[in-house]
Parts: structure tokens; sequence; C-alpha cells
């Protein structure tokens, strides 16, 4: 089987780092809403051909040491009607993948734009049946409401708490960042949230990315210290 290269990618990533890594791959849904379909009945069936594909990826990507991956799925935000067959295609993708699996949905980040507006609630209770282990979304744009999605449903999986809007050049504070995470521990304990920004930086100015970052991890540290961590 032709590889998509993935392992390289895998690889050039550890050679950067010393540090654990999140790999980081479109999902299915999301890329036959990019591709043109000229042979498939159905959105569907296109999905979920690409899902054996990947599934395929994903296990050469733990053979070469990846233990942490996350499944991207923004389109999921557009297309809430797609929801059930598209947890299907991302459960077959994860199928027999041994690694850590978060799922990470938000609503889109076109050219540092949001492509759409909404709610999580569309994701409920149909997204209990992904066979993942977190749920990283966005909640630095859009603040902490859907965070009540999780004391209603009591969902089994990590919570990947999005601190950063990286959708605007506003700087967060690290004060900022602890009060969003203390909003969260209200709902979601300690050991089962982890805390990221809303989406990739790639569409900030370095500089301001890198502070807002710093800002994200010098929020955490306060916490944990109030924490005792």
């Amino acid at each position: 089987m032709a590889s998509l290269g993935l392992v390289d990618d895998f690889r050039f990533l550890r050679e950067c780092t010393e540090r654990e890594t999140k790999f980081c791959v479109t999902g299915p849904h999301s890329l036959i809403k990019r591709i043109r379909n000229e042979y498939y009945p159905t959105e569907e069936a296109f999905a979920l051909d690409i899902a054996r594909v990947m599934n395929l990826e994903l296990r050469e990507l733990t053979k070469a040491g990846a233990r942490f991956l996350q499944i991207d799925e923004p389109y999921y935000s557009g297309f809430p009607e797609d929801l059930s067959w598209g947890v299907k295609a991302l459960n077959m993708m994860v199928d027999g993948v041994n690694a850590k699996i978060g799922l990470h949905i938000c609503y889109g980040n076109r050219y540092g734009k949001p492509t759409w507006e909404g709610n999580y609630r569309y994701l409920f209770p149909t997204i209990l049946e992904a066979q993942v282990d977190q749920l990283a979304l966005e909640f630095g744009r859009r603040g902490e409401e859907d965070l009540e999605l999780f004391r209603e449903y009591s969902p089994p999986f990590e919570l990947g708490l999005g601190v950063i809007d990286i959708k605007t050049h506003t700087v967060e504070t690290p004060d900022m960042v602890a009060e969003r995470i203390r909003k969260a521990l209200e709902v979601i304990p300690a050991e089962r949230l982890y805390i990221n920004p809303d989406c990739g930086c790639l569409h900030l100015p370095r500089d301001i990315a890198f502070t807002k970052l710093r800002a994200m991890v010098e929020g955490t540290r306060l916490i944990r210290r109030e924490l005792g961590a």
C-alpha cells in the first residue's frame, strides 16, 4: 500500500523535541468535504473508505512510536446532520489503533476566522458513541456555556479545554486563563482536564502565538499551585 507520508512527518516531529508529542490527523468527515467525489454514491460511503485507508496509516504511526493521536473534525460543526455517520467513520478510522485517541472539534479556522457559529449541543448524545479518550473543544473564544453539556451527559472522555482564542491578536493574561480553568474544574475533575489553545496557531504572527501560549502555560501553573499539584 502506498503511504500517505504521515510516518515520515511523525519521525521529523520526534527529531525536533525530547518532549512527549501529540500527532494530529484530519478525520474522514472533514476530508470528504474537501475532496471532489466522482465515484461514491454517498458521502458516507466515501468517508468509510477514507477511514479504512487512514486506519492503516494510524496503525503504522503507532508502530513508529506515536502514543497520542488527535483526529481533527471541524466540519462536524458545519454539517451536524452528518454526525451519526461521521462518528461511524471515525470509529472505523481508530479501530484497533493502540494509542491514546483525541478528537478535536471546533467551529473552523479558515484564514484565522470562524467558519460557523453555534454551540456543541448538536454533538450530544451521538458523540458518546465515539471510540476516543479525549474531546478537545474550543472555549476560549466562545466562553464556558457548553461546559454544562459535560454536567448534563457525564461523558467518559477527558476534556481538552481550549482556553486561548487563536482568532484574535489580543493576548490573554495568565489570570484569564486560570479563571477559565477554574470554571471547567467546577464540572470536570482535574485528572480528566487538559489545557489547550482553541485550535492551531497557524494564522497568528509568531510573536503573538508564542505570548499566548506562554500565558496558557503560566495560567495553568497558577491552577496547579492552587491544587497543590
